[in-house]
């Protein structure tokens, strides 16, 4: 049996495997698109999916399994499964390999077919998740565990040239304007949710303030003996000016101490 997962589908295999530690970025192996394929004697069924050798969610009708194939002809005929054809020119390396069994479309591919799902504002929090330090759960990704420190599915300057270099796929264009407002190394899921805020336009609920930079290591002096160099490394870096901040200070700075001295100095 071959299928190749895509949308819903993929998203979810994609956060199992993130949730495992896998780093798809660097051990996914790129395959070509082929079209379904059954085992001999046997039929699109429940049971099908129900056999050990198949490691993903099993389908039902009211939550089918999401698959692309090349074109209409090839799509499986039952209700267990959703076809999507792949139209339009799909960059290579779109579809990697999972197991003797399946595959499902990259990271850059799986940004522009969710742009037709999700709204906006989702969408850009999907590019936080995708090219940050984090993954939510598969079957909960709302109160689900959060996993963090684990590696990138794909940077933001790769999604970005990834939509840029597509055409003629349905979402493109939507997926282009989000991917604008991503930015890459975010650590967690709060962290994200915050840059998101900042990046998005007020029509969208947002602040307008325009796409921030993560984590950044900013250097502030050097010693002079031993050539030590002294840094820190805001959460969030502002566009618009040489600022910025922490959103949970005090593990970063003695809040209280700077309180009392000044509270000491004005007194």
């Amino acid at each position: 049996m071959g299928l190749t997962l895509s949308h819903q589908s993929a998203l979810d295999a994609l956060r199992r495997l993130r949730l495992d530690g896998v780093d798809v970025r660097n051990q996914a192996t790129p395959v070509t698109l082929h079209a379904p394929s059954l085992w001999t004697g046997e039929r699109w069924s429940r049971r099908l999916f129900e056999d050990p050798s198949w490691h993903w969610d099993v389908p039902c009708k009211t939550d089918p399994l999401h698959v692309v194939v090349s074109n209409w002809a090839e799509r499986p005929r039952t209700t267990l499964i959703k076809a999507h054809a792949c139209m339009g020119d799909i960059p290579a390396g779109s579809f990697v390999w999972l197991d003797e069994h399946t595959s499902m479309v990259s990271p850059g591919l799986l940004f522009v077919q969710m742009a037709s799902v999700l709204q906006f504002s989702s969408l850009v929090l999907l590019g936080y998740e995708l090219c940050g330090n984090f993954t939510r759960d598969a079957h909960d990704p709302r109160n689900g565990p959060v996993r963090i420190n684990v590696p990138v599915a794909i940077t933001a300057e790769e999604l970005r040239a990834y939509v840029q270099s597509a055409s003629g796929i349905h979402g493109l264009r939507v997926a282009r304007r989000a991917a604008k407002l991503v930015a890459g190394n975010a650590l967690s899921a709060p962290e994200a949710v915050i840059a998101a805020m900042c990046a998005l336009p007020v029509a969208q609920n947002g602040y307008g303030v325009g796409l921030v930079e993560l984590n950044r290591r900013v250097w502030v002096r050097e010693e002079s003996q031993g050539r030590v160099a002294k840094f820190r490394v805001p959460d969030i870096m502002l566009p618009i000016a040489p600022v910025g901040f922490n959103y949970d200070g005090q593990d970063h700075l003695d809040l209280n101490a700077l309180a009392e001295a000044t509270l000491k100095k004005v007194g």
